[in-house]
């Protein structure tokens, strides 16, 4: 077994700096000796046998109560072992007792919440006695709240408030009993805060309260207890319990935090930790009304009206308070640099003080496992080079191991000796900064390219001409500032509306304006059995050929007589002139008319119905023509009469049903009127 030294604080009377120095290493050294230890069997068996062990644990416990200055890595080794030992269920042992679970809890449970939490529930889970033994105490300590009176030794109570507040906050949440125990101590909270804790200044000139007077931590203590407890039993529930038991959980807080406001008779402004009963002081201290308002929201969209008559009771409840010191969660995150030094008067009076090692955040917890986890890759490495190498890489092991197996450390880095065992106070910047040094490019890049293997730039053997490197756009602020600047959208809209308005400034194209226009009457009742489209080919085929079909056989004998008559170049002789009045069509369908009768395969029959054959012109007497412009005319008499449609309504339903089926016939129809109103050609044929 390991024979631990006995343990004394640095400064102990009759103890030099230069023999702490060497105990300090001894039990280092033993304590590491105890946490590598490869088999669990070893490690329990000296947890439950080693008694100079238990010795020096208790004694590096109750000195940290003391307020004595423990160092930090024999604070975190011995948690360590703590931690260890809940993992594997070894609490039989002298450790693992109620009054050092308290002391534990005292001196870890503030710095390191998660994690001492988890170690407790590990610990009570596995044996009831132990837990039920801790029920206890918290019940004899809340005894003591409630029999406390004004003539009360506030630095006992101080003590009993931060053993209570401990013990509440690592063990209420996965307590069987918590229903019971929650309620003795609230009660027990309640009295001693407006009864006892107010007397001795009442009748008092008193406008404030001092943070640093033992008053003021008491208070703050039995509030922090207070509102664990509220959080644990209501307020977190709320966001994940199902909407019967929400509801049940809503209708309990409402029902309580309306009784304790109606019973505190508030009904004027109060002075917060001095005459503020104690839900006002939890109201405004911990942002109830906050809390309650972001309830609602996640879990109820804002819907729920008894969380929002319980959120307006509570803010009007904080608008008569007058605080002295805005105590809140954010506050409580950055620290408590008042509350630290009001600790440190404690340790005078042997009072318990509850000064935190040195290790204030939870990452701090995994830096011994990280320098382990290290070390046995590169046992060759000393701790404070490896403490050095993670403090330059923000605790990332694998960036860390990586330069290292490459052999590529920073500069500052590199130039450490690699056995260093401890490292310097003054290191704590180890890339020492040159106020001397101009601005580099490297500084400013963007780029996931940036310090890669075909990165230029980064490399010291190659010179480049950053002179001539394009800088390109930068500070251009957040991605939230950039989402609210609206001068893009602005400037883009100010140019639609220019172009808009250029738009119009020619002349107004009225090509396809009738473009859905129908030409006479339509038939409704050839739309409903989809014979619309015949209907309207017919009838723009008879329009279109009326004037051919009257002038045919003009055009016949200027064709037979005259054949150069209808070519183009011939377009000013007198005859061919006379030939387009004659039959009001225009030079290009004149023209057209006399390719189509070159083409035609029925040439010969036309010529023939018009008595012509050879060649040679017989002339077609008067009676003839009229016989035929009389069968045209009843040919074209016999073609079905169109019926509008019944209403306006209808007629543009037809138009907008068929508007794509009749495109092109109108698309012609609206160039042959613009030429016609242009006086270039006539009707086309």
């Amino acid at each position: 077994m390991i024979d631990f030294l006995p343990f004394l604080p640095q400064g102990h009377d009759g103890v030099t700096n230069e023999i702490y120095q060497i105990a300090r290493n001894a039990w280092l050294f033993q304590l590491k000796t105890l946490l590598d230890a490869e088999n669990d069997q070893e490690f329990i068996l000296e947890l439950t046998n080693n008694e100079s062990l238990h010795e020096f644990v208790a004694s590096v416990l109750n000195n940290q109560l003391d307020g004595n200055i423990i160092d930090s890595e024999i604070s975190k080794r011995v948690f360590l072992v703590y931690v260890r030992a809940a993992r594997l269920n070894s609490i039989d042992n002298p450790l693992f007792t109620p009054e050092q679970l308290s002391s534990f809890a005292v001196i870890y449970g503030e710095s390191n919440p998660s994690h001492v939490r988890t170690l407790f529930s590990q610990v009570l889970v596995s044996n009831s006695k132990l837990a039920s033994q801790l029920d206890e105490t918290i019940g004899a300590l809340a005894v003591c709240f409630e029999s406390a009176t004004a003539s009360s030794d506030l630095d006992r109570l101080y003590v009993i408030a931060r053993l209570l507040e401990a013990l509440v906050l690592v063990t209420i949440a996965f307590n069987k009993n918590k229903n019971d125990i929650t309620t003795t101590v609230l009660q027990s909270i309640l009295k001693c805060y407006n009864d006892a804790l107010q007397k001795p200044t009442k009748g008092k000139l008193v406008s404030t309260i001092s943070t640093t007077s033992t008053l003021y931590r008491i208070k703050y203590a039995l509030l922090e207890t207070w509102n664990h407890i509220m959080d644990v039993l209501y307020l977190d529930p709320l966001l994940t319990a199902s909407k019967n038991d929400a509801d049940e959980i809503i209708d309990v807080l409402s029902e309580k935090v309306l009784y304790w406001i109606e019973e505190s008779n508030i009904e004027q402004t109060r002075q917060g930790f001095v005459d503020a009963p104690l839900i006002m002081d939890w109201i405004v201290t911990f942002s109830v009304d906050e809390k309650l308002g972001e309830i609602n929201k996640k879990r109820f969209h804002g819907d729920d009206e008894r969380i929002e008559f319980l959120k307006l009771s509570t803010e009007q409840i904080q608008d008569m308070s007058i605080p002295v010191v805005k105590e809140t969660k954010k506050r409580k995150e950055k620290g408590k640099s008042v509350a630290m030094d009001s600790k440190r008067e404690q340790s005078a009076s042997g009072s318990i003080s509850t000064i935190t090692p040195s290790f204030q955040q939870a990452d701090d917890i995994h830096e011994v496992a990280n320098i382990s986890q290290i070390h046995d890759l590169f046992p060759e490495l000393g701790e404070g080079f490896i403490r050095a190498c993670l403090k330059h890489h923000n605790n990332d092991v694998e960036v860390v191991i990586m330069q290292l197996l490459d052999d590529d450390l920073p500069e500052p880095l590199n130039t450490l000796d690699r056995t260093l065992k401890e490292l310097p106070a003054s290191a704590g910047q180890v890339i020492p900064l040159d106020e001397n040094r101009q601005p580099s490019i490297l500084d400013s890049r963007r780029n996931i390219f940036d310090n890669d293997e075909f990165d230029l730039l980064s490399r010291e053997t190659i010179s480049v001409n950053k002179s001539k490197i394009h800088m390109g756009p930068r500070d251009r602020g957040t991605a939230d500032t950039m989402l609210q600047d609206q001068s893009f959208i602005k400037s883009e809209k100010e140019n639609v509306l220019q172009r808009i308005h250029k738009m119009y400034e020619d002349e107004y194209d009225d090509t396809y304006d009738d473009i859905n226009d129908l030409s006479g009457p339509v038939d409704l009742e050839a739309v409903e059995n989809d014979d619309a489209l015949d209907v309207v080919k017919s009838n723009n085929k008879n329009q279109a050929s009326t004037n051919i079909i009257e002038s045919e056989g003009d055009l016949v004998s200027a064709y037979v007589d005259h054949r150069d008559l209808f070519h183009r170049s011939n377009r000013k002789l007198p005859a061919r002139q006379a030939l387009q009045k004659k039959t009001g069509m225009s030079e290009e369908q004149i023209e057209g008319w006399a390719i189509m009768m070159d083409r035609n395969p029925r040439r010969q029959k036309i010529l023939d119905r018009y008595m012509l054959f050879d060649g040679n012109q017989t002339t077609v007497d008067n009676s003839t023509k009229t016989t035929q412009a009389n069968n045209s005319k009843q040919r074209s008499q016999k073609q079905p009469q169109r019926s509008g449609p019944e209403n306006e309504q209808r007629q543009r339903s037809y138009k907008d049903k068929n508007k794509a089926r009749f495109g092109n016939h109108n698309r012609k129809k609206g160039h042959d009127k613009k030429m016609v109103k242009a006086g270039v050609a006539g009707p086309s044929a």
